[in-house]
């Protein structure tokens, strides 16, 4: 037994980062988006109202394209064209600002909140009545737009929740010890890995490759450049595992991200049959692809020969509490978006991983300092994409 613990000892002392090292920057990162966060949120809401960072729209009707149209006071600070908000909607007589009161908006949400759901301002426009203007709200989830009654419900906007739960979901990944895949991620040893990916031309069948490559291997990164065909080479190998009859879940970054390959023709045939299901459908998603149906409860749903569609902050949680992994196949598009523990994380959901990303991107956006990530040498922990290219020597491919 304690040449057991000794072995261990060894093994573990070259590891780039011990467990203890994700939870301290993911912990850093929840506490510096927390007091950014909470500073607003304890504000009272009617000083938000009046700063501009809060403000209340009528609904009145949904447009043939899914955008919910919202009257607005011209006497408010009005909201800018693209940008992000949280759309409230609150109980009673508190959807009336006239009886917020002294109320943070904090507690108004915690005491008062019927359902909420992200939103994107869309448009704004003159209305008519020369008190109001108009305003188009997309991104509203499908369960919150039922909710909504012409010409009656007043909606409150506020600043766009952060993503809390995201990186508490990340922080009970990392500490999962039981999971051999996991471990193969997470406890890695510093590479110097010679990132030398197989060129894939235009006209070459990536599909076959990687299918072929699988056979014998679960895991494939593939580097794919803006422009590059990327999204219709997934809808081309995500059309062949349906086919094969596997079980399919693709995550992203964005909602976007995912709308785009559901909109591919080589997916069609599987919405067309009812096998293409995606979370937080919006309304105007679903005005756009009226086929794709909603993932009402967003519950992990490996049905074989169906597509899930999920964001990293959901499917973040289907890992989180999995005990099987559920998937034959996670696909993570925008993987150069994705932190460290995020890639770790589709380890726990797919029997096979496919990591589509580029180096040259981005990195993931994050609101610890510069300063403090060098301090601690967290830079490959944030940049987790470059980091599985540059310390592992899985097979990979560049578009």
């Amino acid at each position: 037994m304690k040449v057991y613990k000794f072995q261990i000892q060894k093994t573990t002392f070259n590891m780039k980062y011990t467990r203890e090292d994700y939870k301290r920057f993911l912990n850093t990162e929840l506490e510096t988006q927390m007091k950014e966060y909470e500073q607003l949120v304890n504000t009272k809401a009617i000083v938000l109202k009046e700063r501009g960072e809060v403000f209340v729209g009528i609904f009145l009707k949904l447009n043939s394209n899914g955008i919910a149209i919202f009257k607005v006071r011209n006497s408010d600070n009005m909201p800018r064209k693209n940008s992000f908000w949280t759309a409230v909607y609150l109980n009673g007589d508190k959807g009336k600002f006239k009886n917020w009161g002294d109320a943070s908006w904090s507690e108004l949400r915690q005491n008062y909140q019927r359902s909420y759901t992200d939103s994107f301002c869309a448009w704004i426009s003159k209305s008519d009545e020369p008190d109001f203007c108009l305003i188009g709200i997309k991104n509203l989830t499908i369960e919150f737009a039922d909710l909504l009654e012409e010409g009656k419900t007043i909606i409150a906007f506020g600043p766009k929740d952060p993503p809390l739960q995201y990186l508490l979901n990340l922080s009970d990944i990392v500490i999962d010890s039981n999971t051999h895949k996991i471990n193969q991620i997470l406890d890695y040893e510093e590479q110097d890995n010679q990132w030398n990916p197989i060129k894939i031309g235009a006209n070459s069948d990536l599909s076959g490759m990687i299918l072929e490559k699988m056979n014998s291997i679960d895991c494939i990164v593939v580097q794919g450049p803006p422009g590059t065909g990327k999204t219709f080479r997934m809808a081309q190998l995500v059309s062949w595992l349906l086919k094969s009859n596997k079980s399919v879940l693709v995550t992203a970054l964005t909602n976007q991200a995912l709308i785009e390959l559901a909109k591919k023709e080589d997916i069609k045939p599987f919405l067309d049959s009812s096998k293409v299901y995606k979370t937080s459908l919006t309304v105007d998603e679903s005005k756009d692809l009226p086929k794709l149906l909603p993932n009402r409860d967003n519950l992990c749903n490996p049905t074989k020969g169906h597509l899930s569609l999920a964001t990293f902050y959901l499917s973040s949680g289907w890992a989180k509490n999995v005990t099987d992994i559920p998937f034959d196949y996670v696909i993570m598009d925008e993987a150069s978006q994705a932190l460290y523990p995020m890639i770790a994380a589709t380890m726990k959901l797919g029997k096979k991983v496919i990591w589509i990303g580029d180096q040259n991107q981005l990195p993931p956006i994050v609101m610890t300092n510069e300063d403090i990530i060098n301090r601690f040498n967290w830079s490959e922990i944030v940049n987790g994409f470059k980091s599985i290219c540059d310390n592992f020597s899985y097979d990979s491919y560049m578009l």
